[in-house]
């Protein structure tokens, strides 16, 4: 589901992520407690925005059936709670951008 704003919208991508408990508490050392799901913000209309740096975490507590744990996790509530940063550009990509931006430079000074 995508989650459309006035200037574009949010994507998911990849799966979402289970998030586990290890309590050394519950005899079953694995229990899901929650799960991650990761979106990227795109400028514009769907389906043809433009990717931008900027990514949310959106995460939600789960319960699980009291019967067996190998079902499927069943949602607590319509809650989430979401972190929202802007992704850092890898190093190869921001002296790429440099060195395109002196290029441009020579070239319109050359003219």
């Amino acid at each position: 589901m995508n989650r459309i704003t006035k200037s574009g919208y949010w994507k998911a991508t990849g799966s979402d992520k289970r998030i586990i408990s290890t309590s050394s508490n519950n005899n079953n050392n694995n229990n899901i407690v929650g799960i991650r799901k990761t979106l990227v913000f795109y400028h514009g209309k769907s389906p043809n925005g433009s990717r931008t740096h900027w990514i949310m975490r959106e995460y939600r507590l789960v319960t699980t059936p009291s019967n067996s744990s190998q079902k499927y996790v069943e949602d607590l509530g319509n809650w989430v709670l979401c972190r929202i940063f802007k992704k850092k550009r890898s190093i190869e990509s921001q002296h790429h951008m440099v060195k395109n931006k002196i290029n441009n430079n020579v070239v319109e000074n050359f003219q």
